[in-house]
């Protein structure tokens, strides 16, 4: 499209091209916002347990070494005889508060230290924001990087899972992260600055959720094949990027852990091999299948046709050099491993959640180069992008929920009150 025609047609087209860094300072406050909101409704127990609850343990814990030191309790997984869990992300979420604590704040200290993690929590979110424009800008063009941001704020699963401190919202922003420099990877040399990012952004990914390694494996497999040559280069980047962080990262579990132990093996072990994870639910082999078309809903067959789009497009070569389908097969190991383990969660998905988005907008965008499609396009988006954000913010906040339960609340009061009157 001409600059003009992509003004006119490609809704909020100025406001969302996060490669300015005044509208990724936008995206950045609204992300913020919607953490600070969703928090109060909708409750989800692992985005305390899994984050602002260890980041405050490592504040004020037996292991802070801090004077007012309280005793805190956490799950089961943080107990040092399971051990399943990663310290790097509450780590960095206790980065500012390691200062905040100094400080004389008196009463606002519970206040300030809690926003000041959802801020860094927001920092995660809005990198991956960047990455997630950049990546469908390589993949489908620059409207296709606007409509996919638009999906991406306003599909209300997205925004569930994105916007709370879970180790699935990390696990997102790392996979997007590593897709946009896999896919731009093809005859690497030794020591190449995108292969050195993509294997610390892995390595973190998978330090913090183990089972995120399920889309990586086949995807270096055939990055492999399609060069042999890759193989040297990539041997010294998992010698010299990926084995110091595996390191770094045990000696750091260690220590908070009061023993030698390494959680990702520990959550193999117990949720797989011991199977410790079925206590939680245990759900048919195909769950995921039917969460993931839940999870679309109408735009499940615009979705699955955008990923085979997509997947075209990558094997024919025109996204990149490549020709790796890098979306299918991520998609396809990780849904294929995930659904083997007997306990499923949908947000276990939300990688894929993200990559359905992107090819959502992939299919829509490609209307904006049919001249006679161009308005029907613009107000498809506009509609979905209102009916998303409305729908989907209400019943993602249960807001509505709110209003019921005050409103039997204030019945209930009515009826003590008029109690008491009859007995007196």
């Amino acid at each position: 499209l001409s600059e003009s025609d992509f003004r006119a047609f490609v809704p909020f087209a100025e406001g969302l091209q996060l490669d300015e860094k005044r509208n990724l300072l936008r995206v950045f406050c609204f992300r913020l916002v919607m953490q600070m909101f969703f928090v109060h409704f909708l409750y989800h127990p692992d985005e305390f347990w899994q984050s602002v609850e260890v980041a405050y343990d490592l504040l004020f814990g037996r292991k802070s070494n801090h004077s007012l030191s309280v005793e805190s309790v956490l799950s089961w997984e943080w107990n040092s005889f399971y051990s399943l869990r990663n310290h790097l992300y509450p780590l960095f979420l206790s980065l500012p508060g390691q200062l905040l604590k100094h400080l004389p704040l008196g009463s606002l200290s519970n206040l300030v230290m809690v926003n000041s993690m959802y801020v860094m929590h927001t920092l995660i979110v809005t990198c991956g924001d960047f990455y997630y424009y950049r990546l469908a800008k390589d993949v489908g063009g620059r409207e296709c990087a606007v409509v996919t941001t638009i999906f991406s704020l306003t599909h209300e699963y997205a925004l569930r899972y994105h916007s709370r401190t879970c180790a699935n919202s990390v696990e997102t922003t790392l996979c997007i992260v590593g897709l946009f420099y896999y896919n731009r990877l093809w005859k690497v040399k030794m020591f190449c600055p995108d292969l050195t990012k993509m294997t610390l952004v892995i390595t973190v990914c998978f330090l913090i959720r183990s089972s995120s390694l399920a889309g990586w494996v086949p995807l270096a497999l055939l990055k492999l094949c399609e060069h042999p040559s890759n193989f040297l280069p990539v041997l010294m980047a998992g010698l010299t990027v990926a084995l110091p962080c595996i390191l770094a990262s045990v000696a750091i579990d260690s220590w908070y852990y009061g023993v030698v132990t390494v959680p990702q093996f520990n959550f193999v072990y117990f949720n797989v091999l011991e199977n410790l994870s079925v206590y939680f639910g245990i759900d048919p082999w195909f769950a995921y299948l039917h969460g993931f078309k839940d999870q679309y809903g109408n735009f499940f067959v615009l979705a699955i046709f955008g990923l085979s789009w997509v997947s075209v497009v990558q094997i024919q070569g025109q996204a990149a050099k490549s020709r790796i389908p890098s979306f299918f097969v991520f998609t396809a190991a990780s849904l294929t491993v995930l659904s083997t383990v007997d306990h499923k969660e949908l947000r276990f998905l939300s990688p894929l959640v993200q990559l359905g988005c992107l090819s959502e907008g992939f299919v829509l965008a490609q209307g904006f180069k049919i001249k006679p499609l161009r308005l029907l396009v613009k107000w498809t988006v506009i509609v979905v992008m209102f009916m998303g954000a409305a729908v989907g913010y209400i019943y993602a906040t249960r807001a509505y929920m709110g209003i019921y339960y005050s409103h039997m609340e204030a019945q209930l009061t009515f009826r003590a009150e008029g109690l008491k009157v009859t007995e007196q």
